[in-house]
């Protein structure tokens, strides 16, 4: 970012610092008897939000944003969060699956790659992308920290998604928001869980959990999944398979020291498949009648992985004043690939009428491996006046990838999407080397954020600085000449905001931040990109009746994403750093309980985007961005009986709307090449009973009810009907 010209940031940390050196003889806030210090409900869950609310669907406090447990009433910055329970409900299988009725967000899936996250997901029409050194990494987070890969739904209590640039949730984040992952933690009492399910295209899933305290006095527990899939695909030949094994440990080993220790480790195999979406010769239209289940990756493409991820958090509390917390994460990421690529325009034989489309093959191992530590001091105390919520920390980020990719020489032939005769790949091991490169990144920060309130606690801000230096690299084993390495612009970020409850359970709020990420590339002449830079403000007005009926937000945003990659017009193969698109409008949410027994959650978004600089396209200029929707909306109703003959049926009905959007950015923006506006239903039916004097559910589901065939993406299907069948039994 650039530097501001009062130098706000290091008066901002002066002041902060001013604050903590008054802060041990300043008053505690909301100061305990003396009989209640040390008790963990009071202090520790100060900083872990370890209760749901009565309502299952519903979040009333949140970590992202603050690193304080902070209700959403009084926090400024907007944050949306999707429950474990309503996950199950809609019987969501992956990460984005459960993100589809959360507004702002769309998906650019051009694959049918189950589990995946990250580079799906757009949130506020930009992708999170590219903030590391793999494709990958801009906007996903597993328990506060910097993460890539796929990630199992087992271990998954609830997903935040935080709204605009984050400056202070953590360094390189993308300018849309970020998807921040809370996973499980164990119970005080024994309990476990067994599901299975069946559904369309041979899709098995199998989950087994047990969580139980190992001491008597319930000081230690652990808790741990294991989850397996088998699913078939509408493409033909795809696949997936995985094993997941996830294990969490909490021991609260004194009454205000609390360790929490948390993995997964996940294997995957796939055959991939892409969706049949080509495009007439010359561009002028989507080509017609093409066989709904025909994939040119072929059988023997593949996409297999190792993946591992951990994060621990130690939590101390000093006294009513101060706690330290230190965590860090380790990640590893091992994937083998052969894929099959292509354009996606369509050739057609003026003689014979045969229609066909290319088809490039690439083999790629890209073993990835990461960590981070984050170790914070936090205050919680009056001074002038005011009760304080201030953190002072550091984060440090490495993370590094090997890649090696080989392509046959020559490529593959094409072929004929009517009468496709051969799929076969070559012996991959024989292909020549391509790329053979090793990417480092390495970010060192250093933040302080406050949180105060007054006037009765109805009025609270937030105010913070991050100071974030990146060192990146790359190494050429082929062209050593190509090599970089260097230190990036330093980024000096700001974050700032302010709620105030107009009435108990009514707040208006106000926020502006900035965000940035690195990106390990040069362009021709060898110079490292500079990181991409976000700016957004967001305002509104959020309301939560007591007794849990009625609560929503409806938040006014714009977002401004600058130094984006394009490919450069005077090199071919290289990129230059132009792109500058925008984003404004409104997100509307509401969660409402019309009776204790039906449930009703819905959303709106309308959001205009906009390519502010395009020096490769210029003709993009005042265009929208790639698969952004001006409007979209969505609506979930369950209702489930609680007493009479019908008691433990629920019943669940839920419908998506996407708006049409632009096509493939580099070509023109027509009507013929735009992905048309679609409506998706699903429906749950379950029935909750006692077997073996055990709780036990049965439930059927069905996905896309009507089997409408639409463009999830301008290069991808979304799925047709599916319907699936899950029995989970208690223990």
């Amino acid at each position: 970012m650039k530097p501001h010209p009062l130098a706000i940031g290091p008066a901002l940390v002066a002041g902060l610092l001013s604050v903590f050196a008054h802060a041990q003889g300043a008053k505690p806030a909301d100061r305990l008897p003396a009989s209640a210090f040390g008790r963990e409900v009071v202090l520790l869950d100060e900083f872990t939000v370890t209760e749901a609310s009565d309502d299952a669907y519903k979040a009333t406090n949140v970590l992202s944003g603050t690193r304080f447990n902070t209700a959403l009433l009084d926090l400024p910055k907007p944050i949306d969060v999707v429950t474990r329970e309503f996950m199950n409900d809609i019987g969501a299988r992956d990460i984005t699956e459960a993100l589809q009725y959360v507004p702002g967000v769309t998906f650019n899936r051009e694959t049918d790659s189950a589990a995946q996250q990250d580079t799906d997901v757009l949130v506020r029409g930009f992708s999170g992308g590219g903030g590391g050194v793999s494709g990958g990494g801009g906007n996903q987070y597993v328990n506060g920290y910097r993460t890539f890969g796929r990630f199992d739904n087992i271990s998954i209590e609830r997903i935040e998604v935080l709204k605009g640039p984050s400056s202070l949730f953590s360094g390189a984040i993308g300018a849309g928001g970020a998807i921040n992952t809370v996973t499980r933690t164990p119970s005080s009492r024994p309990k476990g869980q067994f599901m299975a399910s069946y559904g369309t295209y041979d899709r098995r899933r199998a989950n087994l959990e047990y969580s139980a305290p190992l001491t008597a006095d319930r000081k230690l527990a652990f808790w741990f999944g294991l989850a397996a899939r088998d699913e078939g695909s509408p493409y033909d030949f795809a696949n997936y398979r995985s094993v997941a094994f996830s294990p969490a440990v909490q021991w609260n080993f004194r009454e205000t020291t609390r360790l929490y220790l948390f993995a997964q480790w996940q294997h995957t195999e796939q055959v991939s498949a892409s969706p049949p979406v080509f495009l007439s010769p010359g561009n002028t239209g989507y080509l017609p009648n093409v066989r709904r289940s025909f994939n040119r990756q072929g059988p023997e493409s593949f996409h297999d992985s190792n993946v591992f991820h951990s994060t621990f958090d130690f939590t101390h509390v000093l006294n009513e004043t101060w706690t330290l917390k230190l965590g860090g994460s380790y990640r590893h990421f091992q994937r083998w690939r052969n894929l099959v690529t292509g354009g996606t325009t369509a050739t057609i034989n003026a003689v014979t009428g045969a229609r066909t489309v290319g088809r490039s093959a690439a083999y790629n191992n890209q073993p990835e491996t990461g960590y981070s530590l984050q170790p914070y001091a936090l205050g919680r105390f009056n001074y002038l006046g005011l009760t304080h919520r201030a953190v002072i920390g550091a984060e440090y980020f490495t993370h590094g990838a090997h890649e090696i990719t080989k392509q046959p020489s020559p490529n593959l032939t094409p072929i004929n999407i009517d009468l496709p005769v051969s799929y076969a790949l070559g012996d991959w091991r024989n292909y020549p080397v391509l790329r053979d490169q090793q990417n480092t990144l390495i970010a060192r920060a250093v933040s302080a954020n406050n949180l105060w309130q007054t006037a009765g606690s109805r009025f609270t801000a937030q105010l913070g600085y991050r100071r974030e230096e990146a060192y990146q690299a790359q190494r050429n084993y082929r062209t050593p000449a190509a090599s970089f390495s260097g230190k990036a612009k330093p980024a000096d970020l700001l974050s700032g905001g302010a709620a105030f409850r107009i009435l108990p359970r009514v707040a208006v709020f106000a926020s502006y931040s900035e965000s940035f990420e690195p990106l390990v590339k040069t362009d021709f002449f060898g110079r490292p990109f500079e990181p991409r830079e976000g700016t957004g403000t967001d305002y509104g007005v959020r309301w939560d009746r007591t007794d849990g009926r009625l609560s929503g937000t409806v938040n006014f945003f714009q977002v401004r994403n600058r130094n984006l990659e394009q490919a450069d017009p005077e090199h071919p193969g290289f990129q230059v750093q132009t792109g500058d698109n925008r984003a404004r409008g409104v997100e509307f949410s509401l969660n409402a309980r019309p009776v204790k027994a039906w449930q009703i959650l819905g959303s709106y978004t309308y959001n205009r985007t906009r390519v502010e600089r395009d020096i490769v396209r210029p003709q993009n200029v005042g265009l929208p961005t790639a698969n952004a929707p001006l409007r979209q909306w969505s609506l979930w109703n369950r209702y489930r009986f609680e007493q009479g003959p019908a008691k433990g049926l629920g019943l669940g009905v839920g419908v998506t709307f996407v708006g049409e959007r632009r096509g493939n950015p580099n070509l023109t923006d027509i009507r013929a090449i735009r992905s048309p506006q679609y409506h998706k239903a699903q429906a749950s039916l379950t029935y909750s009973t006692l077997i073996l004097r055990r709780r036990t559910t049965f439930a059927l589901s069905a996905d896309n009810l009507f089997d409408k065939k639409y463009l999830i993406t301008y290069a991808g299907y979304g799925e047709p009907r599916t319907l699936s069948g899950r029995i989970t039994f208690e223990f």
